[in-house]
């Protein structure tokens, strides 16, 4: 997706969300400033990109209102077949991220496959729509249940209780600590080692760890990866450097504002690693506001791709993830009552 041109990148972006059922005809799509910032590219190429989809029938602009996905759209809904094995729900907090998106269409995908129909709920990041959820599905006779938890979730009595009946479930990206279940996650720990080891060994001592407070799996195994690269190297570590985002800000202004604080109060930062490709859109901007270079003033490695020049980052391979969650819900639903938890490598990729 790299190789491509910016505009290009956001119109197969909206496509793809057509295609998945995500944008549905008559929904507005984002503006083009809304794009400018999702994608970092300029308002022009926003706006060529919003302008082709619309000569091309896709999308139908109105002066004043917005932009919406086409009535008659050429672009069709994904539509799952009738298949005699039923459905298997997903629940999901948001539907924003490419992780997210990717999640969703390799797991229709692989559901497909088995012969099996998806339906989603998105919870909002809130574990009381999750509990929601889960008695809904249950409710509605779904086969199993893949669950990414809610990014502040440690444990849900809905979830432990599926466990004990022994109801097909498996959790995808993050797991409970206090739960006993099958789950698939990434190499966390792992890959934040091996970016921190990176910047460590090309002399970085000063080096920023930028995260959402510690509320989930992810979170905590990133920041025991990020501790590891130090000791493993008898390097000490600043643990000033480290700043929380509280969770209740992550979606506003506050939290580029608190990171621009953050940076303009340590001067001295020359690396930063961040746990996620949002963070590391919020930390680009505090960094060029405070007219910092990078990577030549402060260099940056993330998890997950940032879709931001000159920044490494730690890549999660998605589809093997959510291929191996689905067969291992399939086994739980063929009657393998034994849970399984699976690491799936991750790769570190550098511009």
């Amino acid at each position: 997706m790299r190789d491509k041109p910016l505009y290009k990148q956001i119109q197969d972006h909206i496509k793809e969300q057509i295609s998945l059922g995500i944008l549905r005809p008559g929904d507005r799509v984002p503006s083009e400033v809304e794009l400018t910032r999702q994608f970092s590219v300029s308002l022009i190429t926003a706006k060529n990109a919003v302008i082709a989809l619309a000569e091309e029938g896709i999308l139908s602009r109105f002066q004043g209102k917005g932009t919406f996905v086409a009535e008659s759209t050429k672009t069709e809904p994904v539509i799952a077949q009738q298949h005699d094995k039923g459905c298997i729900g997903l629940i999901v907090p948001s539907m924003d991220t490419r992780v997210d998106q990717r999640l969703l269409k390799y797991t229709e995908k692989y559901l497909r496959q088995q012969g099996y129909i998806l339906t989603v709920r998105i919870t909002n990041e809130s574990l009381a729509e999750e509990t929601e959820a889960i008695r809904l599905f249950h409710g509605i006779g779904v086969k199993g249940l893949l669950i990414l938890p809610t990014v502040n979730e440690k444990y849900n009595e809905s979830i432990l209780r599926l466990t004990l009946d022994k109801f097909p479930i498996v959790l995808i990206f993050r797991y409970l600590k206090n739960i006993h279940t099958s789950s698939v996650i990434s190499e966390d720990l792992q890959g934040t080692f091996q970016a921190v080891d990176y910047l460590l060994n090309k002399g970085h001592r000063k080096i920023a760890f930028i995260s959402p407070e510690n509320t989930n799996s992810a979170t905590e195994d990133r920041a025991l990866g990020f501790e590891k690269a130090f000791i493993d190297r008898k390097v000490p570590i600043d643990k000033s450097l480290w700043c929380f985002i509280a969770l209740d800000a992550l979606d506003s202004n506050k939290s580029v504002e608190f990171i621009y604080e953050f940076f303009k109060e340590h001067p001295d930062i020359t690396a930063v690693f961040t746990v996620n490709a949002i963070l590391a859109g919020k930390v680009y901007t505090a960094l060029k506001r405070l007219g910092r270079q990078i990577p030549q003033d402060v260099e940056m490695f993330t998890f997950d791709q940032p879709n931001l020049p000159d920044i490494p980052y730690v890549s999660q391979d998605e589809e093997t993830i959510c291929k191996t969650a689905v067969e291992q819900l399939v086994q739980q639903i063929e009657g393998n009552d034994q849970l399984s938890q699976a690491v799936i490598p991750v790769t570190l990729q550098y511009p």
